[in-house]
C-alpha cells in the first residue's frame, strides 16, 4: 500500500513540474517605457536598425509629422512632441523660393556631414553665395580672375571671407579662422578682396527635409532625425541626425551625421 502511495506522489510531483515549466515558457518580458530607454550613442558606421526602431509614414502635405519615427532616447533626455517637431519643420528649417533668405540658411548646414563644426564643408555651405550681390564682379576682379582661368562673363559667384565668418559665428559659434577650411581649395581666392570666387553655372536649390523624430537633453542639446531620401523617388529610408545646441535665443549646429 505504501508503495502505491509513493508512486502516486511521484506522479503528482512530475505533473506539477511540467505545468510550472509550461507557464515559464509562455511568460512575456516586461516592456520598458518608450520615453526613457537608455542606449549607447552610435558611431558614424553604426547600423541604423539599432538606433531606429520603426519608420514613419511619409506625408509631405504639411509640416506636421503624421507618425513620429521611433528612436531610443537617453536617460537624461526627453522625446520631442509634435509641437516641437513642427517648430523645426516650419520655423527653423525653412525652404523657400529665395535661397538667400536668412530663414533658409539653416538648411545649408545639412549639405555636408561633420562630427564637429570645424569640419563643415565650406564648398557645400558657400556654393550659392549669401546674397543677390554675390554675382556682382568688378572689372578689376574680372581681370584678376581671368589670369587664374575664370571667365567672369560666365556665372561667377563671390563670397567674402567676412560673410563666411559671420555665418559661421551665427550658426556654429566658431569663426572662419577656427574652421579647417575644408572645401575652400575649390574656390579661387583673391587676397586683394579677401574673397572667394567660383564659376557655378547654376545654383543649388535648398532641399527641404522633414524632422521626423528627436529628443532634447538636460544640457540643451537637440538631436533631430531626418530622412535623406525624402525627396527621392525611392521607398528606402536613409536617415541622418543633426545635433543642435540651444544658446540663449538661438540654436547652433554641433554635428550632422549619416546613420
Amino acid at each position: 500500500m505504501n508503495r502505491f502511495k509513493s508512486i502516486g506522489l511521484l506522479l503528482l510531483l512530475l505533473a506539477a513540474l511540467f505545468i510550472l515549466s509550461a507557464c515559464n515558457e509562455n511568460a512575456q518580458p516586461e516592456i520598458p517605457d518608450n520615453d526613457h530607454v537608455g542606449h549607447t550613442e552610435l558611431g558614424d558606421d553604426a547600423s541604423p536598425s539599432k538606433d531606429i526602431a520603426a519608420s514613419p509614414s511619409k506625408d509631405n502635405s504639411s509640416s506636421h509629422v503624421s507618425e513620429q519615427l521611433y528612436v531610443y532616447v537617453p536617460e537624461n533626455a526627453v522625446r520631442l512632441n509634435d509641437n516641437e517637431l513642427d517648430y523645426f519643420n516650419s520655423s527653423f528649417f525653412v525652404s523657400g523660393s529665395d535661397i538667400y533668405d536668412e530663414h533658409s540658411l539653416p538648411l545649408r548646414f545639412l549639405t555636408s556631414f561633420y562630427n564637429i563644426p570645424e569640419d563643415i564643408d565650406m564648398y557645400e555651405l558657400c556654393y550659392n553665395g549669401f546674397s543677390h550681390d554675390s554675382t556682382i564682379i568688378s572689372p578689376e576682379e574680372a581681370s584678376l580672375l581671368a589670369e587664374k582661368g575664370i571667365d567672369a562673363n560666365l556665372d561667377v559667384r563671390k563670397i567674402t571671407a567676412g560673410e563666411i565668418d559671420d555665418i559661421l559665428r551665427e550658426y556654429t559659434g566658431i569663426s572662419l579662422k577656427d574652421s579647417k577650411g575644408k572645401g575652400l581649395e575649390r574656390f579661387i581666392y583673391l587676397p586683394e578682396y579677401n574673397a572667394y570666387y567660383i564659376s557655378t553655372g547654376d545654383v543649388n536649390q535648398a532641399i527641404k527635409y522633414t524632422v521626423t523624430a528627436g529628443y532634447r537633453t538636460d544640457d540643451g542639446e537637440y538631436v533631430l532625425w531626418y530622412d535623406l531620401n525624402e525627396n527621392k523617388s525611392t521607398d528606402e529610408n536613409q536617415y541622418a541626425k543633426v545635433t543642435l545646441k540651444k544658446e540663449d535665443d538661438r540654436y547652433i549646429f554641433v554635428s550632422n551625421k549619416k546613420i
